[in-house]
């Protein structure tokens, strides 16, 4: 079997391709974000990066590095979040996206998780408690030269894609139903 070379991130066309699957739905807008973190072991508990905007809205990413949870082995936690202090009361977007967190110096080595959320007032971020194993963020993983935190260093980028949301409902998880649905909001 052919192994091809690996997707950066930073070829951010090839990596949604490979990391986002197409979910059907209309997609508003795109916004890829990154954000880069010195000195890990010095950062607080919670941390979130400066404000970026997709589909006319204002989004951050969220960062737990030392987890916030207590399970073993310790993981990081990330999340996509958006300011719901600026967001009226029934507000809600559905939006598609994937956070990643790569080598600063080779950003074909990564770990890449993605999900798809209705985001409301009142469930303004989502994302992963689990999103990593801390202590393998600092050693060199198979197949790869480099340990994702480099001298303190690592890039944290998220993928969004802001989806139209016709009807406001959640789309459904089980495939005839999903089919269903599509074929009532087309």
């Amino acid at each position: 079997m052919k192994i091809g070379k690996p997707v950066s991130v930073h070829d951010h066309k090839a990596f949604a391709a490979k990391h986002m699957p197409y979910s059907g739905h209309n997609v508003e807008d795109t916004k890829v974000y990154t954000w880069r973190l010195n000195n890990w072991r010095n950062l607080e508990k919670r941390v979130t990066s400066p404000e970026f905007k997709c589909g006319g809205q204002r989004w951050r990413i969220l960062l737990f590095p030392f987890g916030n949870s207590w399970t073993k082995p310790q993981t990081i936690s990330l999340y996509l979040d958006y300011d719901a202090k600026s967001a009226p009361k029934g507000w809600h977007t559905h939006a598609q996206f994937a956070l990643v967190v790569s080598n600063p110096h080779d950003p074909t080595i990564y770990t890449v998780k993605h999900a798809q959320h209705r985001f409301t007032w009142e469930e303004c971020d989502f994302g992963f408690t689990r999103f990593y194993e801390w202590r393998k963020l600092f050693h060199v993983q198979e197949g790869h030269t480099r340990p994702m935190i480099e001298g303190g260093s690592v890039e944290v980028t998220v993928f969004v894609r802001v989806l139209g949301d016709p009807t406001g409902l959640r789309p459904p998880k089980r495939s005839f139903i999903r089919r269903i649905y599509e074929r009532l909001t087309r």
